[in-house]
Parts: structure tokens; C-alpha cells; sequence
């Protein structure tokens, strides 16, 4: 006896993941977009363009640990390129997202406590006008150093700041 072929194959996947999902009690689209991620990294693994790309972020963490690191549910690669083609020079002043101004406006601060309960993260819950002083003071000697054209910042003690 033989199976009828699949009529629609990409509802079938999405209700099979959606069911794994359900019996795991995890997130539907965050098991989705996992699958999603993986597939991708799969076909580039296999493609000719594989050597120009580099996993980095916290993808792999889901190898070792069950919680999420991410609040998003993107893939991050860094590419090789040309650094020429840029065509702009990295930010020598504080970016706006990265100021006092912004970390102190009502209505992020508003959205951010929005998010918060919506992510399933193990991740601090401080409130944004103390978490964004924090990441301007770890990006900020990056961006200086990469306008320099410096190629390293020295040691980066963690909770510290960089230093040599």
C-alpha cells in the first residue's frame, strides 16, 4: 500500500512543528524560526558562498542550554568582505540610540516594559535608562577604535570595562 503524495507540504511542516511545539510547551514561533535558521544554515553550509561567512551570537548556546539567551530570534553571521566598500566611516559620537536622551525618553521606556514580559530570555529586567549606559559604555570604545582603524582594544574583563 502507498501513500497519497502530500498536497501541501509547507502546512504539513508547520503543523508538525507546531504539534512538537505543543508537547515541548515551548514557543510555536520560536520553534518556527529556529527551523527557519536552520535550514538556512544548512543550505549555506552547502553552497559555494560557506567560507565568507562565520556564525556568531547566541544560536549555538541552544546546543548546550535549554533557555533562550535572545530576546530576538535572528540569525547573526559576520561576513568577509572588502572593508572599503563601506563607504562611511563608524560613528565617532554617541549614537542616538545609545544616548541619555534616548534611555530617558517616556515612550521607549514605555515599549521596553512592554518587552519585557513578552520575552522568554533569561535576561536582567533593569529598566532602560539603566541598561542602555551599560551597552554605550562596552560599544562606544569599539566604534572610537574602529574609526581610529585601531585593530585591537586590549582585554575586555567582563563587567569591566576594556583595558589592556
Amino acid at each position: 500500500m502507498t501513500r497519497e503524495p502530500l498536497k501541501n507540504l509547507p502546512a504539513s511542516l508547520r503543523d508538525r512543528l507546531t504539534q512538537r511545539a505543543r508537547v515541548a510547551d515551548e514557543n510555536v514561533q520560536l520553534i518556527l524560526t529556529r527551523y527557519a535558521i536552520e535550514k538556512f544554515l544548512y543550505r549555506l553550509s552547502v553552497s559555494e558562498h560557506r567560507e565568507r561567512f562565520i556564525l556568531i551570537g547566541a544560536i549555538p548556546f541552544s546546543l548546550w542550554e535549554p533557555t533562550p539567551y535572545r530576546a530576538t530570534g535572528d540569525l547573526d553571521l559576520l561576513g568577509a568582505g572588502n572593508p572599503e566598500r563601506r563607504g562611511t566611516t563608524p560613528p565617532i559620537e554617541i549614537l542616538f540610540g545609545l544616548s541619555e536622551t534616548f534611555a530617558a525618553d517616556p515612550v521607549q521606556q514605555t515599549q521596553w516594559q512592554a518587552f519585557l514580559p513578552r520575552t522568554e530570555v533569561a535576561m536582567a529586567r533593569e529598566p532602560l535608562n539603566q541598561i542602555i549606559p551599560s551597552i554605550a559604555s562596552f560599544l562606544m570604545p569599539v566604534f572610537l577604535a574602529a574609526a581610529d582603524e585601531q585593530t585591537s582594544l586590549g582585554k575586555w574583563p567582563v563587567g569591566r570595562p576594556w583595558g589592556d
